[in-house]
């Protein structure tokens, strides 16, 4: 796993629900230096670092993520895509879009990409 994408599953994994207490535990080790070798500021115990990576890289393997428009496929399959994404105005179909959310975008496209493509936690929409 490359660094920049381990950080960002890590970040991902930090704000899960799931206990990942013993992991947020090794980094604090890994990284604030209270390991092995303590008394030499510049050595990272290695042996721990790998165990925290392959458990994020477990974690992250099993925890896919998944857009709002990933998730209304599963239960609309055949829906129309246009541009890569669901051709559905998000204020015609949830209530708790408001019609002055338009005003953030400069078209009605990029409206729809933004809520489409947005991140959801496990059991959201």
């Amino acid at each position: 796993m490359e660094v920049e994408r381990f950080a960002k599953e890590l970040r991902r994994y930090y704000h899960s629900e799931d206990d990942n207490s013993d992991t947020m535990g090794m980094l604090d080790i890994v990284f604030r230096k209270h390991n092995k070798y303590s008394d030499n500021p510049d050595i990272i115990d290695l042996d721990l670092l790998d165990m925290m990576i392959e458990k994020v890289e477990r974690w992250s393997r099993n925890n896919p993520i998944e857009t709002r428009q990933d998730i209304f496929l599963k239960l609309c399959p055949d829906c129309k895509i246009k541009s890569g994404f669901i051709d559905i105005c998000p204020y015609e179909l949830d209530k708790d879009v408001a019609s002055d959310r338009c005003k953030n975008y400069s078209d009605c496209n990029s409206c729809k990409k933004a809520y489409w493509f947005e991140v959801k936690k496990r059991g959201e929409i």
